[in-house]
């Protein structure tokens, strides 16, 4: 393992100390979670801040049904550092009233889909994205919430989303054998950036292969992940590597090898390795371009957290 991705993990350990120290009552995986995500180097950890948040968070969701446990605490985590905690809560819920009020299923993840949105944008930009998130639903006729507030933050004229979920849909379906969840997982992620269809379905399958030719095992929720990273990563075959090299390291560490299982270990390492080459991009370490970088930094985030705590 080269030396940057050991001391990636040497600092989540390090990191999971002092955060389990002040917020003990998340649980095991929120913790490891807050300590990933602050791990980087533009960033710091701002302990208080998460359990003002919380507090306030308890305050005024105490009569609302849906504002659960785990949401609250994810919300908390990922609330973006730029904004103001409580204007981003009473938009996340007259998003949420809103999507009720045309048929979204009154259940935990539209207010997942709500908070994606307001944690991002606000005033007449939101109102625009909420519009779009309605005619991103419409155009693909499900219930995949999540997957629609990603592209609704996107700038893809509608009729160019559908073409391309079709197209990559069918891409996926042709290249292997994947169930239609998968197919679904993946379709999301890819058609975020704006890249040749045909390459980044090739990508992915490969990164795909060699992990599951490393590891001999792939949870599902990792798919999001692996979309994500083709956009990132040239070598996957290298890319895979890392991952294993990082899964073995976090395997031998007591702070992790006893208390989680082997796919949350998995989810960790790729979250570890892909927040590297999110810093070289950043840096302009590697050449490759994204459209919105903290667009899809803010997703990368999203998928990992929420690939942990589903």
């Amino acid at each position: 393992m080269d030396i940057e991705l050991r001391s990636k993990v040497d600092l989540l350990s390090e990191n999971y100390r002092e955060v389990k120290k002040v917020l003990r009552w998340y649980g095991r995986r929120l913790n490891i979670v807050e300590a990933l995500l602050y791990g980087r180097t533009d960033k710091e950890i701002d302990l208080k801040k998460v359990k003002e948040v919380r507090r306030y968070l308890d305050l005024v969701t105490s009569r609302e049904i849906n504002f659960t446990k785990k949401f609250k605490n994810i919300f908390s985590i990922l609330i973006n550092e730029n904004k103001e905690y409580k204007k981003v809560y009473g938009d996340t819920l007259e998003v949420y009233k809103h999507l009720i009020s045309k048929g979204f299923l009154e259940e935990e993840i539209t207010l997942f889909s709500s908070f994606m949105l307001a944690n991002r944008f606000c005033d007449e930009e939101l109102d625009s994205k909420l519009q779009r998130l309605l005619e991103v639903k419409n155009a693909l006729n499900g219930d995949d919430y999540i997957g629609y507030a990603l592209l609704a933050t996107t700038s893809k004229p509608i009729d160019v989303i559908k073409n391309e979920f079709n197209l990559v849909s069918e891409n996926i379906r042709q290249a292997g054998n994947c169930n239609e969840d998968m197919i679904k997982s993946l379709t999301f992620s890819l058609i975020l950036e704006d890249k040749e269809i045909e390459k980044k379905v090739e990508k992915a399958f490969e990164i795909v292969c060699n992990i599951k030719s490393e590891m001999s095992f792939l949870p599902f929720d990792a798919y999001p992940l692996l979309g994500l990273a083709a956009m990132l990563i040239d070598d996957s075959e290298n890319f895979s590597k890392e991952i294993k090299d990082v899964y073995d390291m976090v395997n031998e560490k007591k702070t992790f090898k006893f208390f989680l299982n082997k796919e949350l270990k998995l989810l960790f390492s790729i979250g570890i390795v892909l927040d590297r080459y999110i810093e070289e991009v950043k840096a302009d370490l590697i050449d490759i371009s994204i459209n919105d970088e903290m667009n899809i930094l803010l997703t990368l985030e999203e998928c990992i957290v929420f690939s942990v705590c589903r």
